[in-house]
């Protein structure tokens, strides 16, 4: 499973400040072994997340918590050590439509966009407020999907907007994908 070949540092820059609580629930979870409330959530906190967000329900809050606290497109346009990993475009309008690419599109689906039913409707509910609280459209969908696919851990193991998330962790705005070279599009 993709969490379990996460170390220490990237977790973090995945998953935020509650990493450490994510991987250790979504382990247990993916074990059979019981998932207890972690410690920054009350008892009522972890009950009403696992009861609305599923299975991994206290893990989808936390990462949700930590949405909060991104810094949404504060480094845009900043060039980093790690651009050979993206292809970068140079002006806002050239990044209005990602589901232009088939990978961006499938990945939208396969974390649960477009279900109307359930839990998953539920993650993507809150992600959406979340993400429009932090930085509007381009956010609410990042954060929808990258909480989809947390919230079917270990059942699933999907990850495409997780592995986007040290770039938007970082305050950068990944804004599609380019089929072609298999690299997020990154303003």
């Amino acid at each position: 499973m993709w969490i379990d070949d996460l170390g220490p540092e990237d977790a973090d820059g995945i998953l935020g400040e509650y990493a450490d609580e994510i991987v250790e629930m979504t382990e247990a979870l993916a074990s059979g072994r019981a998932v207890v409330p972690p410690p920054s959530l009350t008892t009522a906190e972890f009950e009403d997340a696992m009861a609305r967000f599923g299975p991994n329900g206290a893990s989808v809050l936390l990462f949700l918590k930590s949405w909060e606290s991104v810094p949404w497109r504060s480094a845009e346009g900043t060039p980093t050590a790690k651009d050979s990993e993206v292809v970068r475009v140079d002006h806002w309008e050239k990044a209005l439509n990602p589901t232009a690419s088939a990978r961006w599109k499938g990945a939208l689906l396969e974390a649960g966009y477009q279900v109307k039913l359930g839990y998953l409707q539920s993650v993507w509910d809150e992600a959406f407020r979340i993400g429009m609280s932090v930085g509007q459209h381009h956010a609410k969908f990042l954060a929808a999907g990258s909480s989809g696919e947390l919230a079917q851990m270990p059942k699933a193991d999907h990850h495409f907007f997780l592995d986007l998330m040290p770039w938007i962790r970082a305050g950068h705005w990944p804004c599609g994908w380019d089929d072609e070279k298999g690299k997020p599009i990154v303003f």
